[in-house]
């Protein structure tokens, strides 16, 4: 994600989606998490759901609007 956050970011953007899941989020340390969530433009929020495993780096990225109530 670290190479291809503008490009997920910026197409959210261009086709007017409200939520994305991302599977599969290798963000592997918190500094690859951080470096992500830079990216992420106003109006757009991002969760991170690690895997149960509890494996490094996978789980789930949620982007979404930030007007949206996720849970």
């Amino acid at each position: 994600m670290r190479s291809k956050g503008i490009s997920v970011t910026d197409y959210v953007l261009t086709q007017c989606i409200n939520v994305l899941a991302l599977i599969e989020m290798r963000l592997g340390t918190a500094t690859g998490k951080l470096t992500f969530i830079e990216l992420v433009p106003t109006g757009l929020e991002f969760s991170h759901i690690p895997h149960k495993s509890g494996r490094r780096g996978d789980g789930i990225g949620i982007l979404y609007k930030s007007r949206l109530v996720v849970r």
